[in-house]
């Protein structure tokens, strides 16, 4: 498993923050659905459906950056997600 770190921008109500996370995973395509499935709240299986869907089956991390809105709204609409970017790291930020 590798590092991959993701910015996003988090808004809720009248609050907004720039936040990075770490997650673990295979590759970036892994590290995406992880992080979309987070965004969702939803999990892995029912994310992959989705990106399938609008990606179609066989997408990569290059047709998700340049055709994927990359703005996440929570079912109740009370948060919201902006995807930045994702970074494998050599450096586990757990270790800290």
């Amino acid at each position: 498993m590798k590092n991959y770190v993701y910015k996003f921008d988090f808004f809720s109500g009248f609050y907004k923050d720039t936040l990075y996370k770490q997650i673990k995973a295979k590759d970036e395509k892994q590290a995406i659905l992880q992080i979309v499935s987070f965004f969702n709240n939803c999990d892995e299986k029912n994310t992959s459906q989705y990106l399938n869907k609008e990606l179609g089956s066989n997408w990569t991390p290059e047709k998700f950056w340049s055709d994927m809105d990359l703005k996440f709204a929570s079912d109740e609409g009370t948060e919201a997600y902006t995807l930045i970017w994702v970074q494998e790291t050599e450096f586990d930020l757990d270790r800290l």
